[in-house]
């Protein structure tokens, strides 16, 4: 299986590079990408070349070529990326707030994979919520993966907004200051989800894994925010009290409990979580919390990941598609991701030449076109990191080449 799984990764992140550069607008020495617009399903679908977010617009394709053009060396694709990024510096009033997937701190993330400064994407306030979408455990993160100073300030206003729980701590945020998210927290005491305020969230894009992974890594590169790792403990302790070893992590914003295999409210996501701080504490970082959970939840997140993918490519084979395809944020791509990166971490090769070998399995029922394929939209056709081919992409050159040192797209680094 290795040969081939790998060979057909390859051709998949070919493919889906290409269709990626092709699918580019140009205007002069400016480039971008239609993107489709993120409206609630009863508005008819729209894509406009107007979004410069991390999440769905040229933000993140910047930062998926920049990643993709140094790891292989590929000079295109890295001049691309470098015109792409400029264009977002362009255009900070489009980005909502100071988040990192949804505003400036996306933007500064992308300039900096490229060596641009990002100055003009800092924001004018703080993020009143807390997740990593919007929130301060995004600006939090991308602080850290640009090399700056993390921020104290932001530490204190997740240890403000932290809601006790019977075990633990969370975090639930109001409505969002960008169109894309949950919600948003204003300032306030950890007593305010007492006062009608949303229930607090698990998982990566707005729960509590979200924020323990901003808090642990800023106390990773800055000795002097070690108090922030006891709040992330808090976090991961709260997660852990909902978590099933058959089912996984459940998605709390319904009134019917699911366990999804995604990046953004499931076990896919949160399983990349609880790996990248094992990684961090075999570098040496004392995490101040016991390993043993975090390995047992661990490997059942991969568990959960490897049915998953199992899965998928069964319902393939008999014309089932995933129905967000391949991408990353809630499609296939998030358990992918966290199978090669389990192999990053552990040195079990399995996982990765399962996860090749269901992407080109997939690829394949999916057709010949990738901008046919099923996106993390209502249409097929998206670019974006999180939603598109930007994202499949990244997935796909890791597994096919993991020695390139292509980032991984699930903890953008």
């Amino acid at each position: 299986m290795s040969t081939s799984a790998v060979s057909t990764a390859e051709a998949v992140a070919e493919r889906a590079l290409g269709a990626l550069v092709g699918a580019k607008v140009e205007d002069g020495s400016a480039v971008g990408w239609p993107a489709w617009a993120l409206t609630d399903p009863s508005i008819p679908a729209r894509m406009a070349v107007d979004d410069v977010t991390l999440y769905n617009g040229d933000a993140g394709i910047a930062w998926a070529l920049a990643g993709l053009g140094q790891a292989l060396d590929r000079r295109e694709l890295t001049a691309l990326a470098g015109r792409a990024a400029t264009r977002v510096l362009g255009n900070p009033d489009a980005l909502s707030g100071g988040g990192l997937l949804a505003g400036r701190a996306g933007g500064a993330l992308a300039a900096y994979s490229i060596g641009l400064p990002g100055g003009a994407m800092s924001s004018p306030r703080r993020p009143m919520t807390c997740d990593l979408t919007d929130g301060a455990a995004g600006v939090l993160l991308a602080q850290v993966r640009t090399g700056a100073a993390p921020d104290h300030d932001l530490v204190r206003a997740l240890a403000r907004r932290a809601s006790a729980q019977e075990v633990g701590w969370a975090w639930a945020d109001a409505l969002s200051e960008s169109s894309g998210g949950e919600g948003s927290a204003g300032e306030g005491s950890a007593g305010d989800g007492d006062r009608g305020a949303p229930a607090p969230l698990l998982g990566l894009a707005h729960g509590a894994s979200g924020v323990a992974l901003a808090l642990v890594e800023s106390a990773a590169v800055a000795p002097e925010m070690r108090p922030a790792l006891a709040l992330a403990a808090g976090g991961l302790a709260w997660e852990s009290g909902w978590f099933d070893p058959l089912q996984g992590w459940p998605d709390l914003r319904g009134d019917e409990s699911t366990f999804p295999v995604w990046w953004c409210h499931g076990a896919a996501g949160m399983t990349a979580v609880r790996l990248r701080l094992l990684e961090l504490a075999e570098q040496g970082v004392d995490l101040g919390m016991p390993l043993s959970s975090l390995r047992a939840q661990a490997h059942a997140g991969l568990e959960l990941c490897t049915d998953h993918v199992e899965a998928a490519v069964v319902a393939a084979g008999a014309g089932e598609l995933p129905s967000a395809g391949l991408t990353l944020c809630h499609g296939l791509g998030g358990a992918l991701d966290a199978l090669g990166y389990a192999s990053q971490v552990t040195g079990d090769e399995a996982h990765r030449l399962l996860a090749a070998d269901a992407l080109g399995r997939v690829a394949g029922a999916m057709g010949e076109d990738p901008m046919q394929w099923p996106s993390g939209t209502r249409e097929p056709g998206s670019s974006s990191l999180f939603l598109g081919l930007a994202g499949v992409a990244m997935i796909a050159a890791r597994l096919a080449w993991p020695d390139a040192g292509v980032p991984c797209p699930s903890l953008l680094r």
